[in-house]
């Protein structure tokens, strides 16, 4: 592993690891700190009163939605397919 990936990865698991200090401390030393804010109370039977509507919708519109998306994509790569393999494997042959 060359100078500038393992720089890259020690910072990566710094960052990881500051992460999942700072949770556990928000987790373990504050919690009695955040459940004594009045902000952070919440009534569980005002939660359940309130109405959210459908969750799901059986209608097709995502279906729809879905295949109008992906045909575009589909198509461009119906057309370029034998330039893209060409490509992939002009790449992989050792010179």
């Amino acid at each position: 592993m060359n100078r500038a990936m393992s720089r890259v990865f020690t910072v990566a698991a710094l960052l990881f690891v500051v992460l999942v200090v700072n949770l556990t401390w928000l987790m373990a030393v504050r919690a009695d700190w955040f459940r004594a804010r009045p902000e952070n109370k919440r009534s569980i039977a005002k939660e359940m009163k309130i109405k959210r509507g459908d969750i799901l919708g059986f209608d097709g519109s995502v279906m729809a939605g879905t295949v109008l998306t992906i045909l575009p994509v589909l198509i461009l790569f119906l057309i370029l397919q034998r330039q893209m393999i060409k490509g992939l494997t002009s790449g992989a042959v050792k010179s």
